[in-house]
């Protein structure tokens, strides 16, 4: 099978990553989602750059942007939550055209786990679907009914892009008020973004 043709049978619709306000504000203004490791030289964030969490405990990685299939890395994204009190959340939603991009790797798991498996193309995708994926500590995951086609089989596996997404693949905006909407629907609008939908959705800060 090609990604395209799991893409499809999986009925995956977005590959998304949560950030907070200011990290969208960034993502706007530099019109693409930037790997942590090129922030640092970006002078438009010198004011605003606030990381999701302190540090990333995978180095090796850190030129390469971290995204989820269909629903955000909640485990993850309540550990960030943690992290900043004077902020909001967004969930940012590219098209899967970008899966079928250059050196693009998945992951089974989460990136820093020994046990995660990492591949390249149709074989790496479908590792993530697998039956069973050891996880944290050497736990097992089980796929069971109860999945949905398009989640994966660990809640924390994940595309890693390298270096950088183009924001003409971002579909949508995801916030979780109406306050947020209104603040998220001025500032593409400010930047002539428009096209990007914003939408209210609590649910995908909880799944």
């Amino acid at each position: 099978m090609t990604i395209q043709e799991i893409v499809s049978s999986r009925q995956i619709s977005q590959v998304v990553h949560f950030t907070t306000n200011l990290g969208l504000v960034g993502i706007l203004s530099l019109q693409s989602l930037k790997a942590r490791g090129l922030l640092k030289d970006e002078e438009i964030l010198k004011y605003i750059l606030k990381y999701n969490s302190t540090y990333r405990s995978d180095p090796a990685w850190t030129n390469h942007v971290n995204l989820s299939l269909s629903n955000i890395n909640v485990e993850f994204f309540n550990y960030c939550k943690g992290w900043h009190s004077d902020i909001y959340w967004c969930v940012l939603c590219f098209t899967t055209d970008i899966l079928q991009h250059k050196k693009v790797v998945f992951t089974t798991t989460n990136n820093i786990y020994p046990s995660n498996k990492r591949a390249t193309g149709p074989e790496g995708l479908l590792a993530m679907f697998a039956d069973q994926v050891t996880g944290k500590r050497g736990a097992i995951t089980i796929r069971d009914d109860d999945k949905i086609d398009n989640e994966t089989t660990d809640i924390q596996a994940e595309v890693l892009y390298p270096r950088a997404i183009d924001i003409k693949y971002l579909t949508k905006i995801i916030v979780s008020s109406d306050e947020d909407s209104d603040n998220v629907s001025g500032l593409t609008h400010s930047l002539d973004l428009s096209n990007i939908v914003v939408e209210i959705n609590e649910n995908a800060f909880k799944y």
